[in-house]
């Protein structure tokens, strides 16, 4: 333990890692390396000390998952780190024969536990060749993640990014589709730094002319929707005497159901529903739930369905919440509501009220 700084528990993230790291090794996911190659005269050992004190000042380098023997893995920070410099040969190798070396020690190594990931940092192009007998080439760099899609931006004088995806999650033409409202969402935003983010569109011109275009047409195909309660008029019509709705031993044809329904519907207007009037309705699943519900849209009314297994406190949050001025309910129920209503229907007991009313 004298070799540990300091040791966590894992953030979730972090868990996920681990977990798909051990679960498909040979995926290499999650990794991440940059490859250079330095040409020219090199003071390899300022370059050995400067990389032990980044190493030194920075935890994050000496970091390493360990999950072995454990009840749960944790992160485990090193006091010291020993990079194996004596793998490579800097003085004597030819540029090609180096960039092999250097690419197979970094493979063999890959999965040993400690990487070095470097993110949103900035690179300045003045400072590429170090020294007039230094230079710095074959840049290149290889990573590897589980997400569908990475955005890396390299900030500077001038943003750069690039995006990193899963060719079974997107396709080329969806990816462009994306860079281009996020180019979109930059100008915008480039074009006045006081707005809110959240207040742009992601769409360009061209794109808005287009959805509006397409929102008119969709408009004009949903004029010819019709209600609910028109359509089952129109299925009672066809069908009269089949079978509409059954509950327990219990049932009711086309015709007897629109009959109840039409004459609830006549007794909730001559109570004073009208066009968008809201009608609670706290009834158990039953045959008069199908008739209330039709009854309210025949009426033209909204109705509010109320769930009597809901808490008392729910269902009088709801009601003060929706202000609805008639309730429809069963008695064994309306003991449980806190009823503020003008008007309370009993649907069993108002039963012999209600079917006086005309059922066409």
């Amino acid at each position: 333990m004298q070799s540990i700084e300091d040791l966590y528990e894992l953030s979730p993230m972090q868990q996920g890692m681990l977990f798909h790291t051990l679960y498909a090794p040979e995926s290499e996911v999650y990794f991440e390396q940059l490859l250079c190659i330095l040409s020219g005269e090199l003071n390899f050992s300022a370059f050995q000390k400067a990389w032990e004190q980044i190493v030194a000042r920075h935890s994050i380098l000496r970091s390493a998952f360990f999950w072995e023997e454990i009840e749960k893995p944790l992160q485990i920070v090193s006091k010291q780190v020993d990079l194996p410099w004596e793998k490579l040969d800097w003085r004597h190798l030819e540029s090609d024969e180096q960039k092999q070396k250097l690419e197979d020690f970094l493979v063999s190594d890959r999965h040993k536990g400690f990487y070095l990931n470097f993110e949103n940092y900035p690179v300045d192009s003045s400072k590429k060749d170090v020294q007039k007998t230094l230079k710095i080439s074959h840049l290149s760099c290889f990573e590897r993640t589980n997400y569908p899609l990475t955005i890396v931006i390299n900030p500077g004088s001038q943003l750069g990014g690039r995006f990193v995806y899963d060719t079974s999650c997107f396709d080329e033409t969806k990816l462009l589709r994306m860079i281009g409202h996020f180019q979109t969402l930059l100008t915008k935003f480039a074009e006045n730094l006081q707005q809110n983010i959240s207040q742009l569109s992601l769409l360009s011109a061209a794109e808005e002319q287009e959805l509006i275009l397409l929102e008119n047409h969709q408009n004009q195909d949903n004029v010819n929707y019709q209600c609910v309660h028109i359509l089952f008029e129109k299925q009672v019509e066809k069908t009269p005497d089949h079978i509409a709705v059954v509950y327990k031993q219990k049932h009711l044809t086309y015709r007897q159901l629109n009959n109840r329904a039409n004459q609830l519907a006549n007794y909730l207007k001559s109570l004073g529903v009208k066009p968008e009037t809201r009608v609670g309705i706290c009834v158990e699943r039953s045959l008069e739930m199908v008739i209330g519900i039709l009854a309210i849209l025949k009426a033209g009314g909204a109705y509010v369905p109320l769930d009597p297994a809901y808490p008392t406190e729910r269902l009088a949050f709801m009601l003060e919440d929706v202000q609805t001025p008639i309730l429809l309910t069963q008695t064994h129920l309306q003991n449980r509501l806190p009823i503020n209503q003008e008007i309370v229907v009993n649907l069993d007991t108002d039963a012999e009220i209600i079917a006086q009313y005309p059922a066409d």
